[in-house]
């Protein structure tokens, strides 16, 4: 062999050596074989949901993030909640094929608990009084409560779920009972479902979704608890339509026949668990993420739903994943209760089956659970609805020639029981010489009223006794065995409340005859004394007082009425001719006045007792409303003008004295509690300034009027005498020239406003009736021409003064100002552009003063010199073009007017050189179609001219009388369905022609998406994923192509994106958090039409963290320590293949091909 070649096989025994090979896994060592959940549960493989009807939660995926009450089986569990039923007392079910956390304090359930894990599972049982589970301690296990998957895995999660998903479907399908819409709730407030309304023992309710997203509660009601006969499955078929992600907000309250409710709680008897929700999309099961904001009851089945909520549930959880905040508390769900079948034989071959054997059934406590069970035409009776427990049968007839069994036919239905129990009875035919008699003892004067309890003896015809028998709880007697012969039934005691009967009740035994004899027996009644009831009507505070017309209903205990009875004038009711037994009166009505009473009065009639029963019932007077009065006082010339300070005394119309009340700052008293009668005020003192009235103020309070009574009090002033001042005015240099029109305000030392005054033609102002005091005048308008004066004129009115005050107040002229006026003339559309040529007359006072004004090139005109006065202009040419304005343009030249007064006047083209145009709006998808009911403004160089203009039901809008110049469109809202455009749409109205024209424009719009949906993405720890992380940058791509650029996580670990349209998208990294690793991977996601835009699609990113740096070389380890206990190695989540070889195949292989090429080259040498 070459050297060449020798060394190549050196290198692939090398290779051989280092290669890794996959190691095959096993589960723990000294771990028990978890087995299969339908070994351990056998009756579950013909159950309703399979196994999951046996877990509280049932999911690929659990993330628990509070206490859960209830037994799992999922795949995978993450959460920080501790897991079991508390005070469960039979065995507990759990699987979990691997998990990342779990509690140490999880399972605490009773003595029978059974936890299986999957074969990846490190398990250490070493301490069979403290388990591990990869390195996490369970303190609640034992070594024997411990299972692990070995070949087989304890529950196939994929053929359970093909099973579920089958489920789900088929309620999808069934035609409902009753289906609900929002529409059917009228009152959002008070929402029911009752299902006591439908006759049926399974019931199916169809709910639109939307129900569930009002946060008022959902009641399902007319629910019976336990295992009755009458208990319903009810199926809640909730159809979520087009939704893909839903938020559930309703809280669900479940309402009970007894009018009891049920609220959310912990709970270990689960025979009222009934209720199975199902969540759809049509005819499929519902698939998308759904989250429970609000208490949740009943068991969810949803197989394809993530599961999110923050409230608690109560019910089993069946879902894809499982995540949530809220305690889940167990409440299994059942979907029928056990059954029976008994089968009669006549031989032990059971080749013969008996008709017409009548059986009754018992608990073993013996309680009477059903009777008259015939026997069908193959010997069957069927039971259905059984609870679990143990059970008998007990036979009450035989069937014709056919011995009656003592024995016993016991039973058990056991707990999760769904398959019907067969058992077997047989009987011994009679000899063909002996016959069989039944006697039924009855009413003498009710045939169908059967008497129990009556002992009779049997005789022969000679009055040979042959045994003593008592009729049964059905009154009847039956003996079997007799031989041929005559017979007779004597009474030995009468049945309770019957008279003994001394009739002889005969018969004969013929041979050969096996007919059933049958006889009837009759008892009469023992006549009895009938009893006797009176009932007296009290006050409740006063018993002699007592109370006609109180209306009663008189009930047996049953509650069967007797009759309606009204107290007499006494107060009383009296009856007589009451049978036996316990009654009660009820109020129906009360007495006048009186509030009515709630209470049951009760009494017994007792056997032969006379004595009359004597009942008192009392009734508590109605309390009525105390009556209230407010007096109002004021001035009796101005109402408004409260007076405070006036006293009065408040009297009964008998004159008795209620109290002493002043009117407050608001010139009221206010009076209330009063009783039903008739009142007065009279004022005692009358207010400052003011006389006193001796007017009295009459009032009545009603009985049960609440009404406040309103009363005004007038006073009138106290008369004084009042003074009179006269002021003139003048001109300063010439006091003969009298000033008209000068306004004063008259004042009060104080600073009071009296009143405002203008001199007459005389230059006078004449003020009367002013009390005393000071006063001064204050000028605010001068006359025209004049100054304002500032001098204040004081006086002072006497209180004895009758004299007429007189002053005299001077004003100086204002010096004579002429004015200036500046007129331009500008374009009424383009209003920078002056006119010029428009000529125009000015008038002063009325009065042409200027004629033939006219604006220069640049629109102007000036006019100087003009004295104080009004003015205005008249427009008498236009410029060319333009159309003659026949407005007036009027301006005033005042005192102060030392400035240039600017005006403006504008003029209208003509209309001739007007024009039009028409915009017609189309949109994109169809641009034959007009569009109705987009609106535009419409603007002229740069500058807003109209607004609001709307497009018809053709698509067109038309604006008319345009000028030359140029245009824009501007959108401001889109017709319905469509998105806005807010680019300009320019034209050009051009002055090249004289005539009118119409431009025609078209605007396009896009049509909106059907709707826009949004995204949420999550970035997390790859190895812990409630660990968040913020700062990593991503782009969107939609259709392959860059959409949104440098998206961060928040602080939270967030990205969010909102108003994305249908379509294929994806994610792509382009910058890691701090101290992570860039994952170049694509997220894609689709956003599919109708998908629910109320809830975010969620995705999660994870990110692995940086490899730390290489360690340096460790220096000489010292020498190793004997270890105290062999740990095992940790499994990898990569399962074993077939065909794989342990790892030191492949180092043997590698030294086999070493050594033989070694020694190749040392025989070379």
């Amino acid at each position: 062999m070459k050297r060449k070649n020798v060394l190549y096989l050196l290198v692939l025994g090398l290779v051989f050596m280092f290669l890794p090979m996959p190691v095959v896994e096993a589960s723990s060592p000294n771990v028990q074989d978890g087995g299969n959940f339908y070994q351990d549960v056998p009756e579950a493989q013909d159950s309703y949901l399979g196994a999951a009807q046996y877990f509280h939660i049932f999911a690929n995926r659990v993330y628990p993030g509070s206490h859960t009450n209830g037994n799992i089986a999922t795949k995978y569990l993450d959460g920080n909640a501790d897991l079991g039923t508390k005070n469960f007392t039979e065995k507990e079910y759990h699987y979990i094929q691997d998990f990342k956390t779990i509690v140490s304090g999880s399972f605490p359930t009773g003595p029978q608990t059974k936890v299986v894990f999957g074969k990846n599972v490190d398990v250490d049982v070493s301490n069979p009084n403290r388990v591990f589970v990869k390195n996490t301690p369970l303190d609640r296990l034992t070594k024997n409560e411990v299972f692990q998957d070995n070949d087989d895995e304890y529950i196939n999660f994929e053929q359970e779920f093909v099973k579920l998903n089958q489920r789900s479907q088929e309620l999808a399908a069934i035609t409902p009972d009753k289906s609900y819409s929002e529409s059917d709730f009228p009152d959002r407030n008070n929402r029911n479902i009752d299902v006591s309304q439908i006759d049926k023992k399974d019931v199916f309710i169809r709910i639109d979704a939307e129900i569930l997203t009002l946060e008022t509660p959902l009641y399902i009601s007319g629910l019976e608890s336990g295992y009755g006969s009458n208990v319903k499955n009810v199926y809640l078929i909730v159809d979520f339509k087009h939704y893909t992600a839903f938020t559930a907000k309703s809280q669900i309250k479940l309402r009970y026949v007894d009018g009891s409710e049920r609220d959310n709680h912990e709970a270990t008897d689960f025979s009222d668990g009934t209720l199975l929700w199902t969540f759809i999309n049509g005819v499929n099961p519902f698939e998308g993420d759904i989250y429970l904001d609000s208490t949740w009851q009943g068991t969810i089945l949803a197989p394809k739903v993530n599961l999110t909520g923050s409230k608690n549930i109560d019910g089993s959880i069946i879902v894809n994943t499982y995540e949530g905040q809220g305690e889940t508390h167990r409440w299994d769900w059942h979907k029928n209760k056990g059954g029976v079948r008994l089968i009669k034989y006549g031989d032990q071959d059971k080749k013969t089956f008996l008709e017409g054997a009548v059986f009754s059934l018992y608990t073993t406590a013996d309680v009477l659970v059903a009777s008259n069970l015939i026997s069908d035409e193959n010997g069957v009776i069927e039971v259905s609805d059984l609870k679990p427990g143990s059970y008998y049968f007990k036979e009450d007839k035989a069937p014709d020639g056919y011995k009656i069994s003592p024995e016993k036919i016991s039973f058990t239905i056991s707990e999760h029981s769904k398959q019907t129990l067969e058992v077997e009875a047989i009987n011994e035919k009679l000899p063909e010489n002996v016959g069989r008699v039944k006697l039924k003892k009855v009413d003498s004067s009710d045939a169908t009223k059967v008497l129990p309890g009556t002992e009779f003896g049997l005789y022969k015809k000679d009055g040979t006794k042959i045994d003593t028998y008592t009729t049964n709880s059905d009154g009847v007697i039956e003996v079997t065995d007799l031989a041929v012969g005559d017979y007779y039934f004597k009474e030995l005691t009468a049945p309770d409340g019957y008279q003994l009967s001394s009739e002889k009740i005969l018969f004969t035994i013929k041979a050969n005859d096996t007919q059933l004899i049958e006889l009837t027996a009759k008892n009469t009644k023992t006549p009895v004394e009938k009893g006797k009831v009176q009932l007296k009507k009290v006050d409740s505070t006063d018993a002699t007082k007592v109370l006609s017309g109180a209306k009663f209903e008189l009930y047996t205990e049953s509650g069967t009425k007797v009759g309606t009875y009204t107290t007499d004038r006494d107060g009383l009711i009296k009856l007589s001719d009451l049978e036996v037994g316990k009654y009660y009166f009820k109020e129906l009505t009360a007495p006048n006045g009186y509030q009515l009473s709630s209470e049951k009065i009760p009494f017994t009639i007792k056997e032969n007792d006379t004595q009359l029963i004597e009942l008192t019932a009392k009734n508590t007077i109605t309390p009525v409303e105390k009556g209230k009065v407010q007096l109002k006082k004021v001035d009796s010339t101005d109402v408004t003008k409260v007076l405070s300070g006036a006293k009065f005394e408040l009297y009964t119309e008998s004159g008795i004295k209620v109290g002493t009340y002043s009117t407050n700052s608001e010139g009221l008293i206010k009076v209330s509690d009063l009783e039903v009668g008739k009142y007065y005020f009279k004022e005692l003192t009358a207010p400052d300034g003011y006389q006193l009235s001796s007017e009295k103020l009459p009032f009545t309070i009603k009985e049960n009027d609440t009404q406040l009574i309103e009363l005004t009090a007038k006073n009138t002033k106290t008369p004084v005498e009042k003074g009179k001042v006269q002021l003139k005015k003048v001109d300063s240099t010439d006091s003969t020239k009298v000033l008209s029109g000068a306004k004063f305000e008259l004042y009060t030392e104080s600073g009071t406003k009296v009143g405002t005054y203008t001199t007459d033609r005389d230059g006078l102002i004449k003020v009367t009736d002013l009390t005393a005091g000071n006063y001064y005048f204050k000028e605010i308008s001068a006359p025209t021409g004049y100054e304002l004066s500032v001098q204040e004129l004081k006086f002072t009115i006497t209180s004895d003064s009758n004299e007429n005050i007189s002053l005299l107040a001077k004003n100086t002229k204002t010096p004579e100002t002429l004015g200036s006026v500046e007129l331009r003339k500008i374009d009424s559309i383009e209003k920078s552009k002056g006119l010029a040529g428009a000529k125009f007359d000015l008038y002063h006072e009325g009065q042409l003063i200027k004629e033939n004004l006219e604006t220069d090139k640049d629109g102007y005109l000036k006019v100087v010199d003009l004295k104080l006065g009004n003015y205005s202009f008249k427009e008498v040419e236009a410029p060319n073009g333009y159309q003659l304005s026949n407005k007036e343009l009027k301006f005033t030249i005042g005192i102060n007017t030392h400035q240039i007064l600017k005006l403006t006047f504008e003029n209208e083209k003509k209309t001739k050189q007007l024009k039009s145009v028409q915009l017609k709006k189309v949109g994109s998808d169809n641009k034959n179609m007009g569009l109705a009911g987009a609106e535009f403004s419409l603007y002229l160089n740069n500058q807003l001219i109209k607004t609001g203009l709307t497009t018809n039901a053709q698509g067109y809008l038309k604006v008319s009388d345009l000028v030359p110049g140029d245009y824009y469109f501007i959108e401001t809202k889109a017709p319905t369905g469509y998105q806005l455009d807010e680019k300009p749409l320019h034209f050009t109205i051009s002055n090249d022609e004289n005539t009118e024209i119409t431009k025609e424009l078209v605007f396009v719009n896009q049509k909106t998406p059907e709707f826009l949906a949004s995204v949420r993405l999550k970035k997390v720890d790859s190895q812990d994923s409630k660990k968040r992380l913020s700062g990593a940058v991503f782009d969107l791509y939609y259709q392959g192509k860059i959409f949104r650029e440098g998206l961060t996580t928040n602080s939270e670990g967030y990205l969010s994106v909102d108003h994305l349209e249908p379509g294929d998208y994806y994610f792509k990294e382009i910058k890691a958090p701090i101290g992570y690793q860039i994952d170049h991977k694509l997220l894609k996601f689709s956003i599919f039409k109708n998908q629910n835009t109320l809830v975010p699609l969620t995705l999660t990113f994870e990110n692995t963290p940086n490899k730390p740096e290489e360690p340096k070389e460790p220096k000489e380890p010292k020498k190793p320590k004997k270890p105290k206990k062999p740990t095992y190695p940790k499994k990898t989540k990569e399962l074993p293949k077939t065909n794989e070889k342990k790892q030191i195949i492949s180092t043997l292989l590698g030294l086999s091909l070493i050594t033989i090429g070694y020694g190749i080259l040392l025989r070379r040498k």
